[in-house]
């Protein structure tokens, strides 16, 4: 894998694979439904809508990861609150063992490739109380020096007394393999590119991104990251849940380049105790690629499992609900999920 480095004994390839040049379906492009005022700053965990951060243990499953907080929320933030933890996540164990038919997932992957095996297949609900708990345990970080293999693409449940088979487990939504944006670095700064992701982040939720892991991500506490800012290629994927310093005046090309509040807010999959409780906070230039499934379809909805989670009861209204856009933007910049009256 070109452009991948080896530093102090890992191999920082693990985990994540180059996208093949004829993988990509649609490029990014600005819908009608995305043109609207970008926020200052706009947080998802704030919202209540993403999944607590998860630990992948030592299987090279970031990718896995990634594409699951990105569909986990969008599907939170489609039900109006519905789908949420403690059972409303995916199952990672799924999308590892079941988006490629002939690799192991803990040799590394696409998120591309859980956006396509969601909207083709559907995937199961993950975790402890539901159908299929993740099986790899361990740190995380460790996936770079012990790779565990990823388990064959389940059947069944492996939930003690859970309510349905896997097969009615499944949630399926979307189709094909979503949109795609890469830049090269002098690129990654540009107003347009960065205005883009933003927009599709307000619009339907958290999207996946791609970053290069060296030493100083591994020691990240707090701050704004910059230090890969000048790494050609990714090795690692995670999910980009929100975003801030949006206030910036700009010089033309150098677009986001001389903004150095901005930052991407990025979900890692690495456990709470990794970096700020599991998050940091990126500078524009530290992401090669982004990427996010299409759009959740009114039809998709009402072809989900009902009810939801096997014995559940009707959920009380949700604090937002979504009808023609994610958020709404005050007259100060900031943005907030639509209140249900």
């Amino acid at each position: 894998m070109a452009g991948v480095a080896v530093v102090q004994g890992k191999d920082y390839a693990k985990g994540f694979v180059r996208q093949p040049s004829n993988g990509i379906r649609k490029v990014a492009t600005i819908t009608d439904g995305m043109r609207r005022a970008v926020p200052t700053s706009l947080d998802w965990s704030t919202q209540g809508a993403t999944t607590p951060v998860k630990d992948q243990g030592p299987c090279g499953s970031c990718w896995a990861f990634a594409a699951m907080s990105v569909l986990d929320s969008r599907l939170c933030i489609k039900t109006g609150g519905d789908f949420k933890e403690p059972k409303g996540h995916l199952s990672r164990t799924y999308a590892t063992s079941c988006s490629y038919e002939s690799r192991d997932g803990c040799q590394g992957g696409w998120p591309s490739a859980t956006f396509e095996l969601a909207g083709a297949h559907g995937i199961p609900t993950g975790g402890s109380e539901v159908c299929l708990p993740y099986f790899a345990h361990g740190e995380g970080t460790d996936h770079f020096d012990n790779q565990q293999v990823a388990p064959p693409c389940p059947h069944a449940c492996v939930k003690a007394g859970y309510g349905r088979s896997l097969s009615a487990d499944k949630f399926k939504f979307g189709s094909g393999k979503g949109t795609w944006m890469s830049q090269k670095n002098s690129e990654r700064t540009k107003k347009s590119r960065v205005r883009m992701v933003m927009q599709a982040i307000m619009s339907e939720g958290p999207v996946a991104a791609a970053v290069y892991v060296d030493q100083a991500f591994f020691a990240y506490k707090s701050g704004i990251f910059k230090s890969s800012c000048d790494k050609p290629h990714a090795n690692h994927a995670v999910a980009a849940i929100g975003f801030g310093g949006n206030d910036c005046n700009f010089d033309g090309r150098n677009g986001y380049g001389n903004c150095p509040a901005f930052y991407w807010e990025l979900l890692n999959s690495w456990g709470d105790h990794w970096g700020n409780n599991g998050e940091m906070k990126a500078a524009a230039c530290v992401a090669t690629t982004f990427m996010w499934p299409d759009p959740i379809a009114d039809s998709h909805v009402s072809g989900l499992p009902n009810p939801l989670f096997p014995g559940s009861v009707p959920a009380p209204a949700p604090a937002f609900e979504v009808t023609s856009g994610s958020c709404t933007v005050d007259e100060i910049g900031r943005a907030s999920c639509r209140e249900r009256v």
